[in-house]
């Protein structure tokens, strides 16, 4: 069903004080692939449940007018019958907008993951059910959050906040992307969200940051705007790299809650731009600024390309990418600039979104996803390494990784072990699956007579550039790695956590398109001669160290909380708890992304 939705171009405070210069402060939006609305809005992936701040009952302020025979698209209207795909400015604070304008968002954020071009297949929620509650106005505070356990991302809002006007995270464009950012990976990478690694956290949170600046990136409104006033180099707007000014600016940050275009970095030699090992918020920007970096890199190549061809296409009647804007570029509708960034989205969003599906299972580190972020754009663009390049400079250049030999991956390569499997009993059958796993310990590198899990089989459909498909079936292995800690005494010291390895097999050349783990201490043996077993236990001891100093803050901090220290009178979890779970003397933790949930952490931001 096809339906008209609103969307805000920036924060309310954005498009008023820095004289946004738009007719609309909002942009249509037609999903068309829902099954169903109700009145809420609801459908049958996300269901809105907004609460009356005067008694705190459910209130259904936005109704939906289904489409009919003279109006082919449906639309969701106020108690007073005012249609809210063209709101005008008194909607812009009522519940019914406020309702609309979020489901629209989280919607608009998925569908964004979904594409072909992106995942190439529909998202799935962590916590196992299909529909996702979003709740606009959970509280009067100034935060967001997502909540696995509660199947739900709460948006909260301040009466009160710039000049006298209410903020209503709901209505900021960022913050809808970055929590829905959040619960996305958390499907797609589950592990992420309890680890005990600060850099797998801050890799939670950096994604979801670039999540926010990748659906400003897709508002052509907001490119053609940005662009027309700053002319085309990124580098003199925030508007694109800054996340959530109107929450920034209301706890005296300059740029927002976070800025992307920016030099952090792990050099302890560096007193201005390093940051702390086991902060995952302030980590985050290490990993967030060294990606927008390389998402300018990109940019700028394309624009220098484009600017020397445009004379030539323009002019030509060959098949290009031109084909399809030629005529828009040459009557003014489409700028050169606006163009490339929309290219620029579209393969930096390939890059950085898929690399999360070629993660192995478990803890991992910045280099882990680098390694990941390297093989998808191998893949993607073979011939073309100046992406390649450009991330690796500035892995090494922010002392993310000692040498550019860490992020080496092999791609693309024949092996024994696929040549004679059924790749349609390897996808769909758990015995065939756990038999290849066991048979082939050494290529997965399970350790001997170690127990292990095959998580559940993707079947992906990939499009790349110029409309070429691909299908490649998602193969995990993971198992249970131990560590020695001493965190305090009233917990083990043992430390038990998962690891594993990611195949991603080509389903009809049986290919390995990739490799990639995790594991410690083990020796990568392939074509090219990967990384050494001296390079890989420098990198896992430094993650070592960092989950060590990490528990141990936590612990301090009185974050991480024992049995029924970690549950409500009620019963139920508290919210800010960290589980330290103890089974059999070893110590296992869950939900360390709760820390998300706490504004201003030793320095960090909203979740």
């Amino acid at each position: 069903m096809k339906i008209r939705l609103p969307l805000m171009i920036q924060d309310p405070s954005t498009i008023k004080y820095k004289k946004f210069g738009l007719r609309k402060w909002y942009e249509g939006f037609h999903p068309d692939n829902e099954e169903f609305y109700l009145d809420g809005p609801i459908s049958k992936r996300l269901a809105i449940i907004d609460f009356s701040p005067d008694d705190g009952l459910v209130t259904i302020d936005a109704k939906f007018v289904p489409p009919n025979k003279r109006r082919k698209l449906g639309y969701f209207q106020n108690e007073d019958e005012e249609a809210l795909h063209q709101p005008k400015d008194k909607h812009m604070f009522t519940p019914a907008f406020l309702q609309v304008s979020c489901f629209a968002m989280v919607l608009r954020t998925m569908y964004m993951f979904e594409r072909k071009e992106t995942l190439g297949r529909e998202i799935r929620w962590a916590f196992g059910s299909p529909q996702l509650l979003i709740i606009p106005r959970a509280g009067e505070t100034a935060n967001a959050f997502y909540h696995r356990d509660g199947r739900c991302l709460q948006f909260f809002y301040v009466k009160k906040a710039i000049d006298g006007n209410p903020m209503y995270t709901c209505l900021s464009r960022d913050i809808v992307a970055h929590e829905t950012g959040h619960a996305i990976i958390d499907g797609i990478a589950p592990d992420l969200l309890d680890a005990c690694t600060p850099q797998s956290l801050a890799i939670h949170e950096g994604l979801a940051d670039l999540t926010a600046c990748l659906m400003a990136l897709e508002s052509h409104t907001l490119r053609e705007f940005v662009l027309k006033k700053f002319g085309p180099s990124l580098e003199n707007s925030t508007y694109f790299s800054s996340i959530a000014e109107e929450m920034g600016k209301l706890l005296g940050h300059k740029y927002g809650l976070r800025n992307l275009n920016n030099e952090k970095n792990l050099d302890p030699t560096d007193e201005k731009n390093c940051v702390s090992r086991t902060e995952p918020h302030s980590l985050s920007e290490v990993l967030s600024g060294s990606l927008y970096r390389v998402l300018i890199y990109i940019y700028e190549d394309l624009m220098e390309r484009y600017t020397t061809e445009k004379r030539r296409l323009l002019r030509s009647d060959i098949l290009s990418p031109w084909v399809f804007v030629r005529k828009k570029i040459r009557e003014g509708e489409v700028s050169l600039a606006s163009y490339a960034l929309a290219k620029t989205r579209e393969r930096f969003q390939r890059m950085v979104f898929r690399a999360l599906d070629y993660l192995p299972p478990g803890e991992v580190s910045f280099a882990d996803y680098g390694r990941a972020v390297i093989a998808v754009d191998s893949i993607a663009y073979g011939k073309d390494e100046k992406m390649r390049n450009w991330i690796t400079q500035e892995f090494v250049d922010r002392k993310i990784i000692n040498n550019k030999e860490a992020l080496r991956i092999e791609t693309n390569f024949d092996s024994a072990i696929i040549e004679n499997i059924d790749m349609q009993k390897l996808y769909s059958s758990d015995w065939t699956a756990y038999w290849f796993a066991n048979h082939y310990r050494d290529e997965l590198f399970i350790p001997e007579r170690m127990e292990f899990e095959v998580r559940p089989r993707l079947l992906l459909n990939k499009e790349y550039d110029d409309h070429v498909m691909n299908k490649e079936l998602l193969f995990k292995v993971s198992w249970v790695h131990e560590e020695e800690h001493n965190i305090g005494s009233r917990y083990p010291q043992r430390l038990a956590f998962p690891v594993g390895t990611t195949l991603a097999i080509d389903w009809e050349t049986k290919k390995i398109v990739a490799r990639l783990t995790n594991a410690p201490s083990r020796e990568e043996k392939d074509q090219i001669g990967l990384r050494s077993t001296e390079v890989r236990l420098e990198e896992f001891n430094q993650q070592r160290e960092d989950r060590g100093v990490f528990l141990k803050q936590l612990a301090s901090d009185g974050i991480l909380k024992r049995g029924r220290e970690a549950v409500n009178s009620d019963g139920n979890p508290v919210l800010s708890a960290i589980h330290a779970d103890i089974s059999n003397g070893k110590l296992r933790i869950r939900g360390a992304g709760k820390l998300f949930h706490i504004i201003d952490r030793k320095g960090g931001g909203s979740g």
